[in-house]
């Protein structure tokens, strides 16, 4: 009787994590997550589709935790842009958010 009640339960815990799935917050106006391998587009997973151009030389890289790929950005200009779009004035607050590793500190009020 205990056998099959783990083996119940196991299945339980099973599907139920196999159904939760991943969605991207519907109030989102950008989202680059870089799980891309490579090229000259990152996608906008949010519902705009506001696509950036890789603009310079822009390394894509392995993130050294576990969160999958990343970008690396020498100094000098690389940056990734995005065309204007009215999706992007949202004409209420904004909150911007970014995982920064910086490979050296120079000017602490210069870093962001």
């Amino acid at each position: 009787m205990r056998t099959l009640f783990v083996v119940l339960l196991t299945i339980s815990l099973l599907a139920f994590f196999r159904s939760v799935g991943f969605s991207v917050d519907e109030s989102l106006i950008l989202y680059f997550d870089f799980d891309q391998e490579s090229g000259g587009t990152v996608t906008d997973k949010s519902q705009y589709g506001n696509n950036g151009k890789v603009v310079g030389n822009i390394q894509w890289v392995d993130s050294m935790d576990k969160y999958g790929k990343c970008i690396s950005l020498p100094g000098g200009g690389p940056c990734i842009k995005v065309a204007d779009s009215k999706s992007l004035y949202s004409g209420k607050t904004l909150t911007a958010e970014a995982w920064v590793r910086p490979e050296e500190f120079g000017d602490p009020y210069a870093s962001v």
